[in-house]
């Protein structure tokens, strides 16, 4: 999965030095303002309206997908007989919903508005 971020790089306009350079958080950093005040620009507040030249470049960086998934058990209310034990995935094709309203069910059963099903979450696997 691609992210993208953007890569400023801040020079003085008098001489053309840099100043600093990386992503937002590490330039506010540097220059000792708020991450809030770089993102509205306010370069007159740290040394006047020319005092700096910005340049800004989007970059791309690989994340990796997540690398743990949550365990349920789902089971019927009444008789506590266990229908199925896996991701939210392999409990939604077990019950022929799609994912989304595997959801929509889990909310429903927690604030108490749908009775033929129960759950419990077992905890987290790690994916390799």
């Amino acid at each position: 999965m691609n992210v993208k971020y953007n890569s400023y790089v801040i020079r003085r306009k008098s001489d053309g030095a840099l100043v600093t350079q990386g992503t937002a958080e590490q330039c506010a950093k540097d220059l000792g303002i708020c991450l809030a005040t770089f993102y509205r620009r306010r370069w007159r507040k740290i040394g006047g309206i020319d005092a700096y030249h910005v340049t800004c470049k989007v970059c791309h960086k690989t994340v990796a997908r997540r690398s743990r998934h949550m365990i349920y058990t789902i089971f019927r209310a009444g008789t506590n007989d266990v229908i199925v034990t896996g991701t939210a995935q392999q409990c939604a094709a077990t019950l022929g919903i799609q994912v989304k309203s595997f959801w929509t069910t889990l909310a429903n059963i927690s604030a108490g508005r749908y009775h033929q099903y129960d759950y419990q979450r077992e905890g987290y696997y790690d994916v390799e």
